[in-house]
């Protein structure tokens, strides 16, 4: 074989290889990066990041969700409640101060009502109504922005330990007129006065 034929054959092998190498690093690099775009903990990592999380998904899914549903409401409702976020705040005990957190959005119609009268109850053993002592708090939602409250109030001392419901009365004085509205009820455990 001549010398000049043999030398362009193995320049031509040389940059044969030399591609070979380089397409075969940039498919590994590839591979890695579609390996981590799909691999389950990058994306939980780039949506934490991003801070875009699970729970946030599903919260705006049921969001939207509820936002469909005031279409559902009577044409008078003044305010209304979100039921995934009411919750009695920590422990309650009879004779002792107890926090009721709710969230809530003003209707149209409800819009131009003062803040009400809250006249808050505490229900159990046979559906017996407690009035409770309202501590403080007040329904102050605007029209189209949800709004989370927090309505402070005594346990009933007559109300027995066990299953409970919490709802208040809500009485508004609005132009139309005065309006009454229950809130929300939200199941709790009443406990037992501290020893």
């Amino acid at each position: 074989m001549n010398p000049a034929i043999n030398e362009r054959v193995r320049k031509a092998g040389s940059i044969a290889d030399a591609l070979l190498k380089i397409v075969a690093a940039l498919s590994m690099i590839a591979g890695a990066l579609a390996f981590l775009l799909f691999n389950e903990r990058t994306q939980e990592r780039a949506q934490d990041w991003l801070g875009i999380t699970d729970i946030g998904l599903r919260l705006d899914g049921q969001e939207s969700r509820l936002d469909g549903l005031d279409r559902c409401l009577p044409l008078s409702t003044i305010a209304r409640f979100d039921p995934t976020y009411s919750q009695i705040q920590g422990q309650c005990r009879v004779g002792e101060t107890c926090t009721a957190r709710f969230r809530l959005r003003r209707t149209p119609y409800g819009a131009q009502c003062d803040r009400p009268d809250v006249t808050p109850y505490v229900v159990n053993h046979g559906g017996i109504r407690h009035p409770a002592e309202l501590i403080g708090g007040t329904v102050r939602a605007v029209e189209g922005e949800w709004d989370n409250v927090l309505i402070t109030f005594r346990a009933p001392a007559a109300a027995q330990p066990g299953r409970a419901i919490y709802w208040s009365e809500q009485r508004y004085d609005c132009p139309f007129g005065s309006a009454t509205e229950p809130s929300d009820k939200i199941a709790f455990t009443l406990l037992p006065r501290k020893e």
